[in-house]
């Protein structure tokens, strides 16, 4: 059957974006969406997309695996307080974090907020391969060290 478009949200998939992973089906699928009405962190596994994830530094601390393909929902968002807050360490490979939806649908992680401010917050990537897409990064203070840290080989970077 596969991924319904209304089981992600509204706005649906961007067939171009995810057509090749997706159709893994050798890879492991996390579903995310902070926007979902079933979505929580503690109970659920993310392997669906009726019963996502409610936030990506949930699978960072406690999912994570290498190869995993994370599918952010459209209109998500997420703030990012601490250094190392979503982290993809060295022992993780060919991680990939995509983002649906368009415009200012497309998933959004603020790093750094007034209420806290680590200006070492940052979304870390140590693990190579690890390839983001379409999501969008903001800055919620007036100095960070680095929104994204990447010291890891052979990462890509599209749409952010």
């Amino acid at each position: 059957m596969g991924i319904q478009t209304k089981d992600i949200h509204p706005d649906g998939l961007d067939p171009s974006v995810i057509q090749g992973l997706v159709a893994d089906p050798w890879r492991r699928k996390i579903y995310v969406s902070s926007t979902h009405a079933q979505a929580v962190d503690r109970l659920n596994s993310g392997l669906s997309p009726k019963s996502p994830l409610k936030t990506l530094k949930w699978w960072s601390d406690h999912k994570k695996e290498s190869g995993d393909l994370i599918l952010v929902g459209a209109g998500h968002v997420e703030t990012l307080d601490v250094a190392n807050e979503v982290n993809i360490p060295s022992t993780l490979n060919d991680v990939a974090i995509i983002g649906l939806g368009s415009g200012d649908r497309r998933p959004k992680f603020t790093v750094g907020s007034v209420g806290n401010s680590d200006t070492a917050a940052d979304f870390m990537i140590s693990g190579p391969g690890t390839f983001l897409k379409n999501l969008r990064f903001v800055c919620g203070l007036d100095s960070l060290v680095a929104m994204i840290n990447c010291s890891a080989a052979d990462c890509g970077f599209e749409d952010l």
